[in-house]
């Protein structure tokens, strides 16, 4: 159970590279903990799968790597685990609140480099450009543009899917009349602007990626 729970987080192509072998570190004091005590499973609230989860909500940077303090950060706390967890019933504990602040300060940063790139955005709206015409296009194209049009500020969506370039987004802002859509990494930095036509284009052939 636990090497099927290990691997299903690892797979998970949003968890953070980096932090995936510190998942894989973890192994054996979770099997520790799930022998040890029969709420692991149970209790979704078990300060291991605090853990866990909160290991899995780490960001990276654009290059996919962490910041060397966020590193750091992580590194200290999964080893806490792994050498005091056999002797110290508070080491999961400890760990947790060591990874939510890491957790709280990238919040905090991706809220601030967000209201800066709407901010930039909101600015710039005069000089964007305006929606191509939409009139007589194909019932499927008609529903990939209906598509773009219905997301909101938040939704994630996946960019450049099934290439090398294929990237996590967040959409960030809509420009007037649907004509512009910019998209933010983890980080809350723009990753990337495109039209409501080049945004349909990349889900015509495949269907929307989110």
């Amino acid at each position: 159970m636990i090497k099927q729970l290990v691997s299903s987080i690892i797979e998970d192509p949003p968890v953070a590279a980096q932090i995936k072998p510190r998942i894989q570190r973890l192994g054996v004091p979770l099997l520790n903990a799930a022998m040890s005590d029969q709420e692991f499973f149970s209790a979704p609230d078990h300060p291991a799968r605090q853990v866990l989860n909160q290991l899995g909500r780490v960001t990276s940077n654009a290059d996919g790597c962490l910041k060397s303090t966020v590193e750091r950060a992580i590194s200290a706390a999964v080893e806490h685990v792994v050498h005091e967890s056999t002797h110290d019933v508070g080491a999961y504990s400890h760990a947790a609140k060591q990874i939510e602040r890491v957790i709280a300060d990238q919040a905090s940063r991706r809220k601030n480099n967000l209201s800066k790139v709407i901010h930039t955005c909101e600015a710039e709206q005069g000089g964007l450009v305006t929606p191509a015409d939409e009139a007589n296009v194909s019932p499927r194209w008609g529903q990939w543009l209906n598509w773009a049009k219905r997301l909101d500020a938040g939704d994630t969506v996946i960019l450049n899917n099934d290439t090398e370039q294929a990237q996590r987004t967040a959409l960030a802002w809509v420009g007037q009349d649907h004509a512009t859509y910019v998209f933010v990494d983890d980080q809350g930095i723009k990753a990337s602007t495109v039209s409501l036509q080049e945004l349909a284009t990349q889900t015509y052939n495949k269907g929307p990626q989110m």
